[in-house]
């Protein structure tokens, strides 16, 4: 084994250490055959690198020089592509900044510990094995799109232009969404039939042959990975069929039955056939199955005789269909917040004056039941209250704002004054959250002379027993008074909920969302779709592959909606065409976990702590990983007791390679780090520019991908090894909480679980069990790091040196002691 060591001799090292005192150390080492110093390096001149692995001098290289969060990718990227080396032969030892920089004020601790650095390095690129460059992966050039409102529609249209294959399913028999239950958009105030007829003409495009849209349909299962997701879908039947009816409507005039209109939220009748609404796509009637008697009892076919195209079959049955995709979204929209659940309070149900702010927009709909006039028993009401935030920011409700129904109601207000100029309304709401261009609506709403805008929560409605009028009762929080208002209607401004929540799908329950249910709705008090990382990566699921937009994911408007659908498109966009080799296979990490099943338990941990459902089971009961479902948080590989999986840039050989590498003095403190690379490490990097120094007991800092990727078997046997202390730095934990920071989902949660397992081992041994310390670190805490590092520093001097050491390794509890007790 050929090492070569490469030393950046920038100014930042050698004002700090004498390199080459550490050429001399570092040529000493075990395999190490070259030993150089470069002006520089760091900026990425690799060229004396790339040179001497050509002429075969050199195997393996490591960079010293700094911070591997600056070099380590470029690194690899240049030398591995110039030479045939792999990438993961190539590491980067940081003497800058955890040398020069954390020892700045005493050189001769900075030259031990760059050296050390060194030496830790050579252990891993010892240990480190290679692998290929990229490795392919079959992807189905096909997307799912569930939900066909304006975000749905919006991802399948831009999927299309992309030339990939859609398939978009919808449970209503029309699309559109809640869209086409509005009556007018804000802040234009326009119709939204106008947005909705744009997004038709680009699906009846001739280019769109890609865009295949079943209604009335939904998706029963699940099941397969990232790339070839094998789908079942139910393709309810309509009983009238699309290609031959004209819409003329004979067949409605015919039925008998009259049911509640859904659509106008039961303020008016319509037929047990009917249209969904004028500009319903497909164009086409539609039967209610439980209300149709023919169906139902086989007694009418009045509109089977009458029909002039034969369109219509009353037996038809459901078809299921099952399709290969490589991706799915998520676009199932929202349902508004049960407002019989505020009934004993706001009287819906009890009293007719009171309404929903989705039942005001069907009045206010020029194809609504009043034919867009406000009306309640065919008169105009006098005066309207507004209850904002009804059942919202409410914690035995909706203890979330749905961000919009302030934006609704000043809607609402601005077009009532319109079209009835006399009415008198009153808006009681907490705060006015009216942002961005929605602040002008809002300032035209309090010019009105006919608009008073009340600072306060509505507690009770009441009805007058003798005049009918509503009472609202509200307590005015800028005048500090109760008042009572009297009105002829009254307006709830209830919040948005994730249909997820509200009518949870088949598919949820098995297949991919098998035990997914509770991880893939988000917070339960917030009642919608769990991101993985709604900062890092906005619009992905906790499963590879599975997407979500529009208001599954939160609440939010109409064009944010849009702009969602078009996000989530591009990122299953990115999943099926990352970079091609041929026409259907794809390149993908090569960083794929491996199982030594002659380690193997088969005890499952690893399948019940890994947050992305990697794995399912072989033939033999052994976890088999899926390569594209993996995130490579190494998670699994912290929580492996037989350490029995491993990452190629993630395993027990690499740490133990490191710790075991490094110069252990027996006369003095020995204490460790690991830092999670995505906060606590690239924090100590700032603390450490910004001129900070930490102790130089800490003999290295160990970045890895999550700090819940740390096995309990490399604390043991570091311990075991004379490490006095080790300090584990990761993010804010708090798992499915609004606070919890980690890419990975579960890892701080994780690491702390095992870290309290490994204490009640150590206290069995009657070892310090504050040896081992997990503190959350997040990268704004570059002002408070070093001081962690120096408060744990001074922990272990007071408890003095690990009693195990001086044992060496294989005769304290993590070469044996503990396995062999059956304690780990």
């Amino acid at each position: 084994m050929k090492i070569g060591v490469y030393i950046c001799t920038c100014k930042s090292v050698t004002d700090v250490i004498p390199v080459n005192e550490v050429v001399d150390a570092v040529s000493k080492i075990d395999g190490v055959v070259t030993v150089k110093t470069i002006p520089n390096l760091c900026v990425g001149d690799f060229s004396q690198v790339i040179e001497d692995i050509k002429a075969g001098n050199v195997e393996r290289v490591v960079i010293a020089g700094c911070s591997p969060r600056y070099v380590l990718d470029r690194a690899r990227e240049v030398i591995s592509s110039k030479t045939d080396i792999s990438p993961y032969l190539i590491e980067v030892a940081p003497i800058r900044e955890h040398a020069a920089w954390a020892h700045r004020d005493n050189p001769q601790a900075a030259k031990d510990k760059a050296i050390n650095l060194i030496k830790a390095y050579v252990g891993r690129v010892k240990a480190a094995q290679p692998i290929p460059k990229e490795v392919a992966v079959e992807r189905v050039q096909r997307v799912l799109v569930i939900g066909a409102g304006p975000a749905g529609l919006s991802a399948a249209l831009e999927l299309a232009d992309l030339n990939i294959e859609t398939i978009v399913v919808e449970k209503k028999p029309y699309i559109g969404g809640k869209v086409v239950q509005l009556a007018r958009y804000f802040p234009k105030l326009c119709p939204p039939y106008c947005g909705l007829e744009f997004m038709l003409r680009r699906l009846r495009l001739a280019t769109n042959p890609l865009i295949r849209i079943y209604t009335n349909a939904e998706v029963l299962e699940v099941t397969g990975s990232p790339g070839n997701f094998k789908v079942k879908i139910r393709i309810n039947p309509r009983y009238v069929d699309v290609e031959k009816c004209n819409a003329c409507g004979k067949c409605m005039e015919v039925c008998p039955i009259e049911v509640p209109n859904e659509f106008n939220f039961g303020m008016d009748k319509r037929k047990a056939i009917y249209l969904p609404h004028d500009l319903a796509h497909p164009f086409a009637y539609v039967i209610d199955p439980n209300s149709c008697i023919g169906v139902k009892e086989g007694k009418c076919t009045k509109c089977v005789e009458i029909c002039p195209t034969g369109a219509i079959n009353l037996k038809e049955e459901a078809k299921e269909i099952e399709l290969n995709v490589g991706a799915i979204i998520v676009a199932t929209g929202w349902e508004p917040y049960d407002p019989y659940k505020l009934s004993d309070q706001y009287g819906f149900g009890k009293f007719k004056g009171v309404i929903t702010n989705m039942m005001l927009e069907r009045l206010l709909a020029p194809n609504g039941p009043t034919k867009g006039k406000v009306m309640i028993d065919g008169k105009v009401p006098k005066r309207i209250v507004f209850i904002q935030c009804a059942g919202s920011r409410d914690e035995k409700h909706l203890p979330y704002c749905s961000t919009i129904c302030c934006a609704a109601t000043l809607k609402h207000v601005l077009t009532i004054a319109e079209r009835h100029p006399d009415v008198q309304m009153y808006v009681l709401y907490i705060d006015v959250r009216a942002f961005g261009l929605y602040e002008d609506l809002y300032k035209k709403a309090q010019a009105l002379p006919n608009v008073f805008f009340i600072r306060g929560r509505a507690g009770k409605v009441e009805q007058d027993p003798n005049t009918g009028e509503l009472i609202v009762i509200a307590d005015d929080t800028l005048l500090g008074e109760r008042i009572a208002i009297r009105a002829d209607m009254v307006v709830l401004a209830t919040g948005m909920v994730s249909s997820l929540r509200v009518h949870p799908p088949e598919w949820l329950k098995s297949g991919v969302g098998r035990s997914w249910e509770k991880e893939l709705l988000q917070i339960p008090r917030y009642h919608y779709f769990a991101e993985s990382d709604y900062i890092c990566f906005p619009f992905e699921s906790k499963r590879t592959g599975i997407y979500v937009a529009g208001s599954a994911l939160f609440p939010m408007d109409v064009s944010w909606s849009v702009r969602s659908g078009i996000g989530a498109a591009m990122r299953a966009a990115s999943l099926l065409l990352g970079r091609a080799r041929t026409e259907y296979s794809y390149l993908t990490d090569p960083n794929i976990i491996t199982i030594d099943t002659v380690k193997c338990t088969q005890c499952k941990r690893c399948t019940e702590e890994c947050p992305f459902d990697t794995y399912t089971f072989d033939e033999k009961g052994y976890p088999k990983p899926d390569p594209l479902k993996c995130r490579r948080c190494g998670i699994c590989v912290g929580a492996c007791p037989a350490v029995a999986l491993s990452l190629p840039y993630h395993n027990t050989d690499l740490i133990m390679g490191m710790i075991k590498s490094l110069d252990i003095k027996p006369d003095k403190f020995n204490i460790i780090v690991f830092a999670c690379v995505n906060d606590a490490y690239a924090a100590l990097d700032i603390a450490l520019r910004r001129g900070e120094t930490y102790p130089e007991e800490i003999i290295t800092v160990i970045p890895v991908p999550c700090i819940g990727s740390v096995n309990v078997r490399w604390l043991a046997d570091s311990l075991s090894l004379g490490i006095d202390g080790i300090l584990l730095m990761g993010c804010r934990s708090g798992e499915a909480t609004a606070t919890e920071q980690c890419h990975f989902i579960r890892g701080p949660d994780l690491a702390s679980v095992r870290m309290e397992n490994l204490r009640e081992t150590l206290s069995r041994m009657a070892i310090e069990v504050e040896r081992v310390k997990v503190v959350e670190i997040t990268l704004e805490d570059y002002d408070k790091v070093i001081d962690v590092m120096k408060s744990f520093v001074e922990e272990i001097k007071k408890m003095g040196p690990n009693p195990f050491k001086g044992f060496g390794a294989g005769a304290g509890f993590g070469g044996g002691m503990l396995v062999g007790r059956g304690l780990l």
